[in-house]
């Protein structure tokens, strides 16, 4: 079929389509008659995984597909062959390859605000009233605003539409809502809240089942979901995928932010925030007091949305996977779902035919190794030089030929101490390889994991290199921007694979696969730490000593200070240091690590040579603390050189969301301070920063965390059971106290799941506790902010953790009188 698909869902016996053909948007329903396939002695060109013969079977419609494969296992004790997720045979069958055009596909951004006559609104309940809604497509690029009020509209992307009352509103809603005909549903939390509030407040209101309108195919789903350790209620609308602009970025930002609600994400991202109502006390206090601004504020977090996307492209990065595995926008979301569907695409293009889910056992009955870390060397150390191995999984994947047809259930009792030192006698076993669990993979021809992995992999390469060199030569902001998007959606792919793999509900699950990647991966990174000392040691004429500070899954880390001085004497010139270490890096080491790797592939009897190592950063100095904590004052990074070093931290706690803010920047200060100055110099800006400390408002000194088991720990009578988690326990006063104070219309309860800040009481106080936690203000009403204790907030939250570091280099963190100077 012309053109592409935006959603393709089953309903019974049926498929129900949505598609795009050039300027033309389509939709059909028709009965669907999947394909199954059976074992067969004859020759065909359909085989299983294993090389054997299948024959196609077309047993009818959707039912009857159902009831053949249950016929088939309870007469013959015979799994059909084929996917039974039937829309994307579908998709496979019609929409093969299809090219999709994003700028065609509709998504309404959208919004809602409720009043709060009986306290915040509650999506069980859907007490209050819908009072305005704003939503945005990417067609027109225009805000379409509902409110039952008056507004003075002055811009000319937004058409405001005055309702009479609530009814009128819901009403008027769904006829823009149709005219627009959204393919997908985006939004801050909108899965969790708009949506469904939205639903059931259009049932109640406009009458039960009206809301099915809000689908293409006059058809909604309601589904609970645990998240945060509490239910939700969410709905499938036929024909509309909900993609959720919060569980975006949670999941494809890889950051962890101290707060998700968006006032903090878009000042995080765009340095701009929500409009502010501080004046007016609460949300409804607004909409009672002035509209206009009212509106405003409803109109801003959908344009803050619209410049999120602006900026991370995750709408169109989502799509980009989706078309790529051949499935549904929602689909990506789950990495075994998608890489179940991306296979199944790859492999019925050659004919072959993928296992049922059921055919065989996949417990997984015991924990396989992970990665491997070393201890390190902890301390301050001279001219760090860390190396990296690029894609370290797939390519453990590609170099041993790890995938489910290739795996020949033959295992060696190895021991992994001993191939590290290359000691193990390897049984070369013809026409297959040993991982470094033991057991032997076939190498008569290449797995489809890892042509897949290459296929990505190459892909993603070209991509990025396109992008490079359009950004050097100034090239086309769109197709940089496509590029991008595209060499991002492969990484993020490549980066899924080994989790669905090691993910027991996987079609492909096999606990030996998983460890034969991880165990492989111990003895790559743990082989070139042996050799790389192996080398230091030779040119310094040392025994013995131990050059790598730290390694980590897939980075060494050089302690280099003794071959600079071995080389060039004492220098304190760095730029000269760098270039040297940058030049040797570079030619020496590099050519070292290649033929090291080299070795690694023929001591194995590999399938390819797969290992690239980079050199990554030179650092002037390094400190490490513990395991995956480290400090590091980096002068170069991957050939981009600063004139003034970059500080990189890792696991400590400024790079930590659960430290308060105003800590953050003050001990990425400090860590500056350790790296250039002296233990008097930090002594005095710990000195300087006590100052400032009770100065500070309380909600800059709190302690950020989530929160859960609310109802675990809560008790009836005292409030709180023994053994309470810090933070749960200071929720639960602070929602006792919303009670006592009859607040809970101007503050939202801390709920299961959510982001709060606490911060410790000084006893004793009219609380008769030591904590306090609340969402994003203190609330003055509380009486309580005179009790803060700066001082033990101090303490824990800026000194505890950056004496972890002070105490591995022997600083102090405060003058300290001495006996000889007490008596003179």
């Amino acid at each position: 079929m012309n053109g592409f698909y935006t959603s393709v869902e089953v309903l019974g016996d049926n498929v129900l389509v949505r598609y795009v053909d050039g300027d033309k948007r389509n939709s059909y329903e028709e009965e669907f008659y999947p394909t199954l396939f059976f074992p067969t002695k004859k020759q065909t060109k359909f085989k299983t995984l294993n090389g054997e013969p299948v024959d196609k079977i077309k047993p009818g419609n959707i039912t009857e597909c159902r009831k053949e494969r249950g016929k088939w296992k309870k007469k013959y004790n015979i799994e059909l062959h084929g996917l039974s997720d039937w829309n994307i045979q579908y998709i496979g069958k019609e929409f093969d390859d299809c090219q999709y055009d994003f700028s065609k596909i509709k998504v309404m951004n959208i919004d809602i605000e409720t009043g709060s006559e009986n306290g915040f609104p509650n999506v069980n309940e859907v007490r209050e009233e819908v009072i305005s809604i704003t939503l945005k497509d990417n067609i027109t690029n225009k805000f379409v605003v509902l409110g039952c009020g008056s507004y003075s509209n002055t811009r000319e992307d937004v058409y405001y539409i005055h309702c009479n009352d609530e009814r009128s509103l819901l009403s008027k809603f769904l006829d823009v809502y149709k005219a627009i005909d959204p393919d997908v549903i985006t939004g801050w939390n909108v899965r969790f809240f708009d949506i469904p509030y939205l639903v059931r407040r259009i049932d109640k209101i406009l009458g039960n089942g009206v809301s099915k309108k809000l689908s293409h195919w006059n058809f909604i789903k309601e589904k609970n979901v645990v998240m945060n350790s509490r239910d939700n209620i969410t709905y499938k609308i036929l024909g509309v995928s909900i993609l959720d602009y919060i569980e975006l970025y949670k999941k494809y930002t890889y950051s962890n932010q101290e707060s998700y609600r968006l006032q903090h994400i878009a000042d995080v991202e765009l340095g701009e925030g929500k409009l502010s109502y501080e004046e007016y006390g609460n949300l409804h206090n607004l909409y009672k007091e002035n509209y206009q601004k009212f509106i405003d504020y409803n109109i801003k977090d959908v344009e803050l949305v619209d410049k999120l996307d602006s900026k991370l492209n995750l709408l169109e990065l989502i799509m980009t996977l989706a078309y790529r595995a051949g499935c549904n926008y929602e689909d990506v979301y789950g990495q075994t779902r998608f890489w179940d569907y991306l296979i199944y695409n790859h492999l019925r293009k050659q004919n072959i035919v993928v296992p049922s889910k059921d055919e065989r056992e996949r417990k997984k009955d015991k924990e396989f190794e992970g990665a491997y870390v070393k201890n390190p060397a902890t301390g301050m150390h001279d001219w760090i030089v860390s190396f990296d191995l690029a894609s370290l999984y797939p390519h453990l994947i590609m170099q041993y030929n790890i995938s489910p047809e290739t795996f020949l259930n033959t295992k060696d009792d190895v021991n992994i101490d001993e191939l590290v030192q290359g000691n193990f006698k390897i049984t070369k076993k013809k026409n297959s390889c040993m991982a470094a669990n033991g057991y032997y993979f076939s190498t008569g021809k290449k797995g489809f994991l890892p042509q897949l992995m290459e296929n990505m992999y190459d892909e993603r390469d070209l991509a990025k290199r396109k992008m490079l060199d359009l950004q050097r030569t100034g090239g086309n902001s769109e197709e940089i921007s496509q590029l991008d998007t595209l060499q991002m959606a492969m990484k993020i792919a490549l980066n899924s694979a080994y989790g669905a793999m090691g993910n027991q509900y996987f079609r492909y699950f096999d606990i030996r696969l998983s460890e034969a990647i991880t165990k492989s991966g111990q003895l790559s990174i743990r082989w070139i730490e042996r050799k790389l000392n192996e080398y230091l040691n030779g040119i310094l004429k040392t025994k013995n000593e131990d050059y790598i500070v730290a390694s980590d899954t897939d980075s060494v880390y050089l302690t280099m200070g003794s071959f600079v001085e071995n080389c060039l004497g004492e220098v304190s010139d760095k730029d000269r240091v760098i270039n040297f270490l940058d030049r040797v890096s570079a030619n020496e080491i590099q050519q070292y690590i290649n033929e090291s790797f080299q070795e690694l592939f023929q001591y194995m009897g590999s399938y390819q040579q797969k290992m690239s190592m980079k050199r990554e950063v030179i650092a002037e100095k390094g400190i490490w603390t513990a395991k995956k904590r480290y400090v590091l004052n980096v002068w170069d990074n991957e050939g981009v050189r600063y004139t003034s070093p970059k500080i990189k931290i890792m696991g400590i706690e400024a790079v930590r969301s659960s430290t308060p803010q105003a800590c953050r920047s003050k001990i990425l200060e400090l860590m500056e301070v350790i790296m250039e100055g002296t233990e008097g110099d930090v002594i005095d800006y710990i000195a300087d920063f006590r100052d400032e400390w009770s100065d500070l408002p309380v909600e800059n000194i709190s302690f950020p965390r989530s929160v859960n088991n609310l109802d675990k720990y809560h008790h009836s009578v005292y409030g709180y059971i023994k053994g309470t988690p810090i933070q749960v326990r200071g929720s639960l006063l602070y929602n006792r106290l919303l009670d006592e104070n009859n607040l809970s219309s101007k503050y939202e309860r801390i709920q299961n799941g959510e982001k709060i800040k606490f911060t410790y009481l000084k006893e004793p106080n009219s609380l008769h506790d030591n904590v306090i936690a609340y969402v994003n203000t203190l609330p003055k009403e509380f009486g309580l902010n005179k009790y803060i204790d700066y001082d033990l907030q101090f303490e824990k939250s800026y000194i505890d953790p950056i004496k972890t570091v002070l105490d591995v280099i022997g600083w102090k963190h405060e003058k300290t009188s001495s006996l000889e100077g007490f008596f003179g």
